[in-house]
């Protein structure tokens, strides 16, 4: 993967990375309802043992809307894996399609 070209790179991890980026959000976002929520009351202070807790879960809209939201990322992922699986099951199609002896050539 480390030797992949821009384009290729783009093409193969740009799926993958929507997809990472959606559920990288989706995690902050329990775990910082559920730290919310074992800290009680003081999870919803701006001072104290809470102030931690409170400024993630006040934070996590920044965190999540560089990358867009979620749905249109988890939309983008799923539209470019079909994309790239149809595109090698072609090509995978076009190699068996060869007749015996040939060359790629």
């Amino acid at each position: 993967m480390t030797r992949l070209s821009k384009e290729e790179a783009d093409r193969e991890l740009g799926g993958l990375t929507a997809l990472a980026k959606a559920k990288a959000g989706m995690v902050l976002e329990s775990c910082a309802s559920t730290a919310q929520l074992l800290f009680g009351g003081n999870g919803y202070t701006k001072g104290g043992q809470g102030e931690l807790v409170e400024k993630i879960f006040r934070e996590i809209p920044g965190a999540r809307i560089p990358g867009g939201s979620e749905d249109v990322m988890l939309d983008l992922s799923v539209r470019q894996l079909v994309k790239n699986f149809q595109l090698k099951l072609k090509n995978e199609a076009a190699v068996q399609e060869r007749p015996k002896g040939s060359s790629k050539l």
